[in-house]
This record gives C-alpha cells, structure tokens and sequence, in this order.
C-alpha cells in the first residue's frame, strides 16, 4: 500500500497493478467509465447525448473487446480449467456481454433505460476489473495472456 501526503495529510491508496497484457483492455475499461460516469446523471433533455454517447462506445471499440474476453479469455477459461469459481466467472462475463449487447437494441431510450446501460455497463466493468482479470492473471499462460495483448487494438496499446 502506498502512502501520498495530501494537504498535511495522509490517506492510504491502493493500487492495481494490471498484467502488461491485460492493461489494453484496462484502459478501453477506463473510457467507459468516463462515459457511464456522465451517463449516470442523466435527464430527459440529455438522455439522446448520453444513449448516443454509450452506444458508440458499445459498437465502436468494444465489439472488438468483447471477442478478446470472449476468445482469449473465456474459452481458454472454459476450455483448460475445472476450477467452480473460474469457470464461473467466465460465463458471468459472457452472460453480461450478451445482456449490454441486448440493451443496444433500444433504440427509443427512456431516462432509466439510459441509467439501465450505463448501470450494466459499470457493473460489469468492475466485475471484470476486480474478479476476473485476477483470476485471468493467476490462471493463464504468458502466451495465453500475450495472445490477449496482440489481438488488443493498437490505439490502447
């Protein structure tokens, strides 16, 4: 844990640390956030920006992403381990996918169907972040987590 005074004070931050070949998925992660962040305070004059907003994030880079998960991360899981836990949390991931990608169908958004997205969207982020990637560290190759890596797009390399 590390220590960073702030103001005369001093506050504990923890850091996670991200396998290098983990971090592109990391950081497509980070922009979603960014963007649910502001879709969480959503109104009825903004709903159209924000859906807009999610929704080109959901069909622009993360279709890509989410093949990653599903091929390199997933299957591998799926395929190699018998671990209740790992196996698990894979097919949480694949279930999540399949439950974002259904809600891009909406195309007439309400305020809570935005709020909707954005909630699935954010959940399944930090589900990602703090279960399954750790599992992922522990549980695959250097060459199964280097295959993530090179499949990742170039931009968030």
């Amino acid at each position: 844990m590390a220590k960073q005074a702030v103001k005369n004070k001093s506050i504990n931050i923890h850091f996670m640390k991200r396998h290098p070949a983990l971090q592109p998925l990391s950081r497509q992660h980070h922009l979603g956030l960014v963007i649910v962040n502001k879709a969480k305070s959503v109104t009825d004059d903004d709903k159209l920006t924000h859906h807009q907003a999610l929704v080109e994030y959901l069909t622009t880079a993360i279709p890509t992403h989410f093949e990653i998960e599903r091929t390199c991360l997933a299957d591998v899981i799926l395929t190699k381990l018998s671990d209740d836990r790992a196996v698990k949390l894979a097919k949480q991931m694949l279930d999540e996918h399949e439950y974002i990608e259904s809600l891009l169908a909406n195309t007439d958004p309400s305020v809570d169907d935005v709020k909707e997205l954005a909630n699935a969207l954010y959940d399944h982020i930090r589900f990602e972040e703090r279960e399954l990637f750790p599992i992922a560290e522990t549980v695959l190759s250097d060459d199964e987590l280097f295959a993530i890596y090179e499949a990742s797009d170039e931009n968030v390399k």
